[in-house]
């Protein structure tokens, strides 16, 4: 490297860079997919059942030569079986089961290209809408497997491997009432036990991955103007509870959950809408997550943002 003179500097020297680039690659991916989906009724029992298959391929090229390194062929189907009954009183039982494929394009820390994510979930859940009540209740628990996914890799946090597999099982709830004409009230309760089910190392089953909060509260609520002077108008507030989660593969060191409050106001007239949106209202500073010890992300700062739209 050139020498610079501090009383007299030259600026904009042609440095060369003498060692190799870290990492120099074309990845190119292209997919095409087929979906079919039926929906029978028979009384009060409604059936779905869906299906899908792709076809993925993924080349990764050295981009100086263009020299061929590695190419992947995919073909897998995914689908979806869901079963649901009606009550009259407005109660409906549902069970569902579902397998994703969700190609992933990158390279993990060996340069290998990442393997597809697969994905098996079994549901059972239930969806209240009570006679004469304008709103709806919602309960359900899961279980997800996911296979290969894409984790920060604990020796550098700029790459990433995959581990073997990751379970959530877990409990979502969910509540949506009109209380008046003009008031509306939502509310949402998200709990996961979330882990590592398969992994090449075995201290790491059992453990929760980095960057997931097992725990997500809302809570929001809405009050628009029907008639006089100020129809159309309205405004809203809610609060968000974002629980804990790790900062470290081996679940030692903990990112603090964080509660934060939003806000909006809005007016509609015809077919147009305008509303003003706040986020994080008290501008708290707080670090969202982490991928590892030396890798955390600060969560958005009081963010304001108007939009206008028209309905046709």
């Amino acid at each position: 490297m050139p020498s610079i003179n501090v009383l007299n500097p030259a600026y904009g020297l042609d440095i060369p860079l003498t060692g190799a680039p870290f990492r120099n690659f074309l990845i190119t991916q292209k997919q095409a997919g087929t979906y079919v989906q039926d929906q029978m009724n028979l009384g009060n029992f409604t059936l779905v059942l869906s299906g899908r298959n792709d076809w993925v391929e993924t080349t990764q090229a050295a981009r100086d030569t263009g020299a061929n390194m590695a190419q992947r062929d995919d073909s897998k189907f995914s689908g979806r079986a869901g079963l649901i009954y009606n009550f009259d009183n407005g109660i409906a039982p549902y069970v569902s089961y579902a397998t994703s494929y969700n190609p992933i394009i990158g390279l993990n820390a060996q340069n290998q290209l990442f393997l597809p994510e697969t994905g098996k979930q079994a549901e059972i859940g239930v969806k209240i809408a009570p006679k004469g009540f304008d709103g709806y209740f919602t309960a359900s628990v899961f279980d997800l497997k996911r296979q290969n996914v894409a984790t920060t890799d604990p020796t550098n946090v700029l790459l990433q491997n995959q581990t073997g597999e990751v379970t959530s099982r877990g409990i979502e709830l969910e509540a949506v009432a009109n209380a008046t004409k003009e008031l509306k009230l939502i509310g949402s309760f998200t709990s996961y036990h979330l882990f590592t089910s398969k992994d090449l190392d075995p201290t790491l089953i059992g453990k929760t991955p980095t960057n997931t909060p097992e725990m997500l509260v809302s809570g929001w609520a809405d009050y628009t103007f029907r008639d006089g002077p100020l129809e159309g108008f309205g405004f809203g507030g809610g609060v968000r509870y974002v629980g804990s989660s790790w900062a470290d593969a081996a679940n030692t060191l903990e990112v603090p959950a964080v509660v934060l409050g939003d806000l909006a106001a809005h007016y509609e007239w015809r077919n147009w809408r305008t509303a003003l949106n706040v986020i994080n209202l008290t501008d708290k500073i707080y670090v969202a997550s982490c991928a590892s010890a030396s890798s955390c992300f600060y969560g958005d700062r009081r963010r304001i943002t108007a939009s206008v739209s028209y309905k046709w």
